[in-house]
């Protein structure tokens, strides 16, 4: 597993992606989408559900550290999630 900087590492390098989604109803930058999926893969992961799975296993430091979204109602930090 990454360390927080390793991961916030990544998301920067990522962060240089232009994102061409419509601003309309995002919730995660495509920096934290990203860095998740491919960290994801690189650990083995095919499927939407194990992607997912992946993400939300991830921990609240590394959440923060990769610019996830942190939930009004809990506070905690946030994966995306199949929809996303």
């Amino acid at each position: 597993m990454l360390s927080p900087a390793q991961w916030r590492s990544l998301c920067g390098f990522l962060d240089q992606i232009p994102d061409a989604r419509s601003r309309r109803g995002l919730r995660y930058p495509l920096r934290t989408a990203l860095t998740i999926l491919l960290a994801a893969r690189l650990a083995g992961c095919q499927t939407l559900t194990e992607l997912c799975d992946f993400g939300r296993a991830l921990s609240q430091a590394t959440l923060a550290a990769i610019g996830s979204r942190r939930r009004p109602q809990s506070g905690r930090y946030q994966a995306p999630g199949i929809s996303s």
